[in-house]
């Protein structure tokens, strides 16, 4: 499978695509991803709620964030005294050191976490922690053994690490420089934090280039379309740092085009596409997305294909098809939390299993968690996907101040006339 990214600073922000086989899977812009969430803050708590097992506190943002039970890191003395409710470890006024993990919603704050992660571009810093942990990914035992033998020795007391995919294959002087670096980040939001008591950022995360080139640029990436030279050298610095051997002046490019790479590359029509409730099948059939609060609804639909001889034959087709393009679509539109998928009904165990099996091939590509059920007794599968971005559809689009997004007008409108 070919990788290519595309940079695109036409507009008033960066917007970055990632392209596999020519095709759009997934886009980044920097109001998103010039986001908060891995920033480091000084909090202080404003508000404990045992009933809840939860704490607010303020970051120094407008709305305050929200910490959960779930999302507190305990430490050796904390555990050593049993302590198990959020009342005996946070304090009203107190002041400690917390990570965004998710951005404020609609009228809900930030969550916060103390169960820090700092990511680099081979490790992962767990502090708090102190176990080495292997990406799943990498199957091979001989290599599973060598990153861990190289890592072990790097973490110091009460720190661990996660070996990250991208680590196969990797040089143990390039695995002690991305554990150094994670290291040193760690030590300065500490010593940040204890040189004050006011709530305040302590630690940001990357801006949106470095940042989608550390989690994204593998060296199966065959090429890096950037749309100016001042670009192209912000790129070819970042990645000599994460690639110091890799020939970069061939994989990054300047756009040889005129105006922007979206728009010439087609990709700026994908996205339009992936903003559609309605996205058609090859097979005659097609998808309708519908996203509200909590949860996504997809509802699967024959279309014209009804009038065929075989309509067992007929849905289960229609329903690999689909089992592929939602696959697809989730990870490009972002889809978070519950998604809820209304298949074609399948009497046959058989056949669904069949669906099952190619929806949950189509997910592997996807580096976010993503948890598939089986049937239910109404042919519904439901699906939790991680959840760490806003959607592409409230990313690229605003709510209708007239219709408020219900997107449908009265049919009969009341004149008040006799």
């Amino acid at each position: 499978m070919q990788h290519k990214l595309v940079i695109d600073t036409s507009r008033r922000e960066t917007r970055i695509a990632l392209l596999e086989d020519g095709r759009l899977v997934e886009v980044f812009t920097e109001r998103e991803l010039g986001g908060d969430v891995g920033n480091f803050y000084r909090g202080r708590v404003t508000r404990v709620l045992p009933a809840l097992q939860s704490a607010f506190l303020d970051i120094g943002l407008e709305r305050d964030g929200f910490l959960g039970w779930d999302d507190v890191m305990l430490t050796p003395e904390q555990r050593k005294k049993g302590l198990r409710r959020i009342e005996d470890v946070l304090k009203n006024d107190t002041p400690i050191l917390v990570q965004m993990a998710k951005e404020p919603r609609g009228h809900k704050g930030c969550r916060l976490t103390t169960k820090f992660s700092i990511p680099g571009r081979y490790l992962v810093l767990l502090p708090g922690t102190n176990r080495v942990m292997v990406s799943k990914k990498i199957v091979r035992e001989k290599e599973h053994k060598r990153l861990k033998e190289i890592v072990t020795p790097l973490r110091k007391p009460g720190t661990g690490f996660i070996i990250r995919t991208v680590s196969e294959g990797i040089s143990k002087s390039e695995l002690c420089q991305d554990a150094k670096y994670l290291l040193r980040l760690w030590e300065m939001a500490q010593a940040e934090f204890k040189k004050g008591k006011k709530p305040q950022l302590l630690l940001q995360e990357l801006g949106v280039v470095p940042r989608v080139l550390r989690d994204k640029w593998t060296k199966t990436c065959n090429e890096i379309i950037v749309d100016s030279q001042e670009i192209r050298v912000q790129v070819l610095d970042t990645l000599s740092l994460m690639a110091p051997r890799t020939p970069l002046r061939k994989i990054v490019k300047l756009y040889e085009g005129t105006g922007s790479p979206f728009v010439g590359m087609g990709i700026e029509e994908s996205i339009a596409q992936a903003l559609s409730k309605k996205v058609s099948l090859q097979s005659g059939g097609y998808l309708l997305f519908e996203e509200v609060e909590s949860l996504t609804v997809v509802d699967v639909n024959s279309g014209r294909l009804t009038r065929g001889e075989n309509i067992e034959e007929i849905a289960l087709k229609t329903n690999l098809e689909a089992a592929e393009k939602i696959a697809h679509h989730m990870r490009l539109r972002n889809f978070g939390g519950i998604i809820i998928v209304d298949f074609i009904n399948l009497s046959s165990k058989r056949e669904q299993e069949k669906v099952l099996k190619e929806f949950r091939k189509h997910t592997k590509a996807d580096r976010l968690v993503t948890d598939i059920s089986g049937f239910s007794d109404f042919g519904i599968v439901q699906v939790c996907r991680e959840r760490t971005r806003e959607t592409i559809t409230k990313t690229f689009t605003v709510e209708c101040p007239n219709c408020q997004g219900a997107g449908r007008l009265p049919k009969y409108r009341d004149t008040g006339s006799a």
